[in-house]
């Protein structure tokens, strides 16, 4: 089947508690892989919960070819996080970054003032064994995925 996630979609689901400690994880890969995030990593550290809702907003933009997460703080003294990324799939299953960039101005674009994040070029997003994705395109506003997904029912316990 196909699904779009449009912008929208995608931004309401970055509210949800599961991924806020998602993008815990992720920025914690971030601050390790990079000697320019060190006051991230400093803020990280700062955080009493593993997630991200508590301390900063989280918004994505989709544009015709890669996808833009922001963070904005909602307390002075954490930095605000902006990266700028394309896809891929990786054996059906796994969501790759492409070319991510640590984005250092107000443009939200790859720019020369951008730092590539070669680290996290490669990194995997695992949507498990069940999910085989076939094509994964980035447009305006919106991810269009095309795969299939096997439903497997949960078993009764009392039996």
């Amino acid at each position: 089947g196909k699904v779009e996630l449009t912008a929208a979609d995608f931004n309401e689901s970055l509210q949800s508690p599961l991924l806020g400690e998602g993008l815990y994880d992720f920025l914690q890969l971030l601050a390790q892989s990079q000697p320019e995030a060190t006051p991230l990593q400093a803020a990280l550290d700062r955080l009493p919960d593993r997630t991200v809702h508590a301390h900063y907003q989280a918004h994505a933009t989709i544009d015709a070819d890669q996808i833009i997460l922001q963070l904005q703080p909602k307390a002075c003294g954490l930095p605000a996080i902006a990266i700028s990324t394309q896809l891929s799939i990786r054996d059906g299953h796994r969501l790759c970054l492409d070319n991510p960039h640590w984005l250092a101005d107000d443009s939200m674009t790859a720019t020369e003032n951008s730092i590539p994040l070669a680290d996290l070029h490669g990194f995997e997003i695992d949507l498990g064994p069940e999910v085989t994705l076939t094509t994964c395109q980035i447009a305006a506003n919106k991810l269009m995925l095309s795969g299939t997904v096997r439903v497997v029912p949960i078993e009764d316990e009392k039996k």
